[in-house]
């Protein structure tokens, strides 16, 4: 039951083969690969950010990077646009290089 969601995510082949479903969320956030990323109310785009043009090595992990990006920028109080730019970049980000490894600090 979608009445119970706050948010939806989910990629382009699962948005294409669930739209009318998908379409019922309060918010949904569509990942879209390379060519960036939506965001839905009620089925209606209200804001939309664009991928960078990278070389893609592994895009293992790239969702979950994603999603965890795009919701600690909204727990910090950033907009919509900015936590799914935010979120678009490190993810495009990640799938330039071998693993995840390179996005986060030594903490030796």
């Amino acid at each position: 039951n979608l009445n119970m969601a706050n948010l939806l995510f989910a990629n382009r082949r699962e948005y294409e083969s669930l739209k009318s479903v998908i379409d019922q969320a309060q918010k949904a956030v569509i990942k879209q690969d390379k060519d960036g990323a939506l965001y839905l109310e009620y089925g209606k785009v209200r804001t939309w950010a664009q991928a960078k043009t990278v070389t893609a090595i592994d895009p293992t992990g790239a969702g979950d990077i994603f999603a965890g990006i795009f919701l600690a920028a909204q727990l910090e109080g950033q907009s919509v646009a900015s936590a799914l730019r935010s979120a678009t970049d490190l993810a495009t980000l990640s799938v330039t290089k071998q693993g995840v490894d390179h996005l986060f600090p030594d903490r030796r």
